[in-house]
């Protein structure tokens, strides 16, 4: 028996038609990362659970789109439409390729992957991961050790403090420009009696470019997210020049039709600003995506850098939820009195 809920109800056909003027040519595009695999500690989403949001989606009234047609809608002047909704995976893992397989195909809705180039090459893995990777596989310690002039307490005795642990380190690492992210994470690694693997452990493996090519082949759209995944707010001139310029020409040399958008690493508001969206443009890239958790919206005032900034919704981990940020839901919720 189908389950109803206050959000099902609310985003259902007829009510979304009703409430579509609160939408003004806005968009929903998620992002997400990695297949759920709690076993290795990969916090994701299922294939399950994805065909069931694209489910309650579909049945609401929502309309796939690739966020190719959205930029493309959003560069002619035209609306995207009240009911468009995209969707986006970041960095490159072998998983995506089952996730966009097992869920988005069967359902008919397009993809689109955001690859880290120096991760595809097998120059490296994110500093992210590396870190998640030190503190999951570390031995139990408790110590505190100083990481770019402020102590830390590596707490790793229980499941709570390792995720603690976690957060502040990467947290630490996104706001720091004393360090660069690789030797901050070998810094970690060797607090805690750690040596990093030159090559990714397997659940943390790249997909292929022969993957991406076959996926592409598929239907999948290939945009760049850098080299090596470094803040671009923290990078010299010529360094944010050498990861847009040679990570867009990375993908040119290895795919068909790659996305020009790009998609700026971590992506909050702080990590990227406008001498990159400038960067980005000169580069004759047309877009670029943000983390900041809105719907995409292009003002025809400020057009130009609302299409290098566009807002993003991480994919959440319920079905209501993804009907809330795939509708006019949160719109209205936005548009209340505080």
């Amino acid at each position: 028996m189908k389950r109803f809920s206050a959000s099902s109800v609310l985003t259902s056909p007829f009510v979304r038609r009703c409430f579509r003027p609160l939408m003004r040519n806005r968009g929903s595009i998620f992002f997400l990362h990695r297949q759920h695999a709690p076993h290795a500690g990969i916090h994701g989403h299922s294939v399950d659970f994805l065909r069931a949001a694209l489910q309650a989606l579909r049945d609401s009234g929502a309309r796939f789109v690739s966020l190719r047609t959205m930029i493309e809608a959003w560069n002619s002047g035209r609306s995207v439409g009240p009911d468009s909704v995209a969707f986006t995976m970041d960095d490159g893992f072998a998983d995506q390729e089952i996730l966009f397989r097992e869920a988005f195909a069967p359902m008919e809705c397009p993809a689109t992957i955001f690859l880290i180039s120096g991760f595809l090459d097998r120059h490296l893995w994110p500093w992210d991961d590396q870190v998640a990777y030190v503190i999951r596989a570390a031995k139990d310690v408790q110590k505190t050790v100083e990481l770019s002039g402020r102590p830390f307490v590596l707490d790793l005795t229980t499941a709570r403090g390792r995720a603690k642990t976690l957060e502040s380190l990467r947290e630490h690492c996104k706001a720091t420009s004393l360090l660069d992210p690789y030797e901050f994470v070998t810094r970690v690694a060797a607090a805690v009696e750690m040596q990093l693997p030159l090559e990714p452990p397997e659940e943390f493996r790249a997909m292929s470019w022969e993957t991406a090519r076959s996926l592409e082949r598929d239907g999948v759209d290939f945009g760049p997210h850098s080299i090596s995944h470094r803040i671009f707010s923290r990078l010299s001139d010529a360094d944010a020049r050498t990861e847009l310029a040679t990570s867009w020409q990375r993908l040119q040399a290895e795919l068909k039709n790659p996305l020009p958008v790009f998609c700026w690493p971590t992506g909050r508001r702080a990590d990227f600003g406008a001498r990159d969206m400038a960067l980005a443009r000169e580069l004759g890239l047309q877009a670029a995506v943000s983390t900041i958790p809105d719907f995409a919206h292009v003002r025809p005032e400020s057009r130009t850098e609302d299409l290098f900034a566009l807002n993003r919704f991480a994919l959440p981990e319920a079905v209501d939820s993804v009907l809330r940020y795939g509708s006019w839901l949160e719109r209205g919720r936005q548009l209340l009195p505080v």
